[in-house]
């Protein structure tokens, strides 16, 4: 980052990806790179001057948090290969969702107006 250097870094936790995401890479061009995407507002062009101890902390702990993930993936593995050999049902066999229950989620306005 700039002159600094954050190492060692796993090469399984730097190309961890979700939903083709890749989080570690994605956390740091938010907070290091020019603003890419879509804006909801003109707040979005307003980036840091300067790396901060608390990005230091964070960065830290996302990736303590990326390692401890990765290192549970083969238990997981495991425990889902239990779950898909047990009785197993189909969406069909689920009862019907009652039409009253269906509605949209509100709108992301309507949400923060609330909380």
């Amino acid at each position: 980052m700039g002159n600094g250097v954050f190492e060692p870094v796993e090469p399984a936790v730097w190309e961890f990806e979700v939903s083709g995401l890749k989080v570690v890479q994605s956390w740091l061009d938010y907070r290091t790179g020019i603003g890419k995407g879509r804006k909801s507002s003109d707040l979005d062009s307003i980036r840091p001057q300067r790396w901060t101890a608390q990005f230091t902390k964070e960065l830290l702990e996302l990736l303590w948090v990326m390692e401890a993930t990765l290192s549970i993936y083969p238990q997981q593995s495991q425990l889902l290969g239990k779950v898909l050999a047990g009785p197993l049902f189909n969406a069909s066999e689920l009862p019907p969702v009652p039409d009253a229950t269906r509605k949209a989620p509100p709108e992301q306005s309507d949400v923060l107006l609330r909380e």
